[in-house]
């Protein structure tokens, strides 16, 4: 098993190279697997990798693109936005 761990953001990288990683007595499996679990949950996609989970899933669909129109009905770019208006667009955008 290999770990990484930088001091700067405290953060433990776990990597199971060797079929030994899974049984050992630190239990590197549930290691990894909580690391994954903790992404996926603060990116609301638990559901579709979880192993346990039996269900059938929803389609993961795209989210809608943000439109210029939507904040300015004249704009047909951002550079027709207004300073205001360009960072909404962008949040909505990274969003």
């Amino acid at each position: 098993m290999t770990t990484e761990l930088d001091p700067a953001i405290t953060r433990v990288t776990v990597v199971l190279d060797r079929a030994d990683d899974c049984f050992s007595p630190i239990d590197n499996w549930h290691k990894w697997l909580f690391i994954r679990k903790d992404t996926a949950q603060k990116n609301i996609l638990w559901q579709y990798v979880d192993p346990a989970t039996k269900a059938v899933l929803p389609t993961l669909t795209a989210p809608i693109e943000p439109q210029v129109t939507a904040h300015n009905n004249d704009a047909t770019s951002i550079a027709h936005l207004t300073t205001a208006q360009q960072k909404l667009y962008q949040w909505e955008y990274e969003r």
